[in-house]
């Protein structure tokens, strides 16, 4: 009686990938699976076509709309708010009640 082979499920295909695309090394008994088992292999590939794609799309719209001017600007603003890092935060004074008046309110003389 031969045992069936057991296939990969598409969470652990994903890992496969994730594990490809950041450099680590993959699950070793999926990898091994992925080397015997074609169907396995067939669906991994379209796995990897279809993330590919993804990410190039979304490539090409981050840089549509996050623009080099506008990473320019992001940039500058960051490094204005690192200046003030480690400086004594500013106490701002507001003006106290010399000066206000409340519009519409009548004053009555003291008797």
């Amino acid at each position: 009686m031969i045992a069936r082979a057991h296939h990969l499920h598409d969470d652990r295909l994903f890992d496969c990938y994730v594990a490809a695309r950041t450099g680590e090394t993959p699950d070793p008994p999926a990898a091994e699976h992925l080397l015997t088992c074609e169907p396995c292999a067939t669906r991994y590939a379209e796995l990897t076509e279809f993330m590919d794609a993804v990410r190039a799309e979304a490539d090409v719209e981050a840089d549509a709309v996050f623009t080099s001017e506008r990473l320019w600007t992001q940039q500058q603003q960051i490094m204005r708010r690192l200046e003030h890092v480690g400086r004594a935060a500013r106490v701002l004074s507001f003006p106290g009640r010399v000066g206000r008046r409340v519009v519409g309110a009548t004053r009555v003389a003291p008797r």
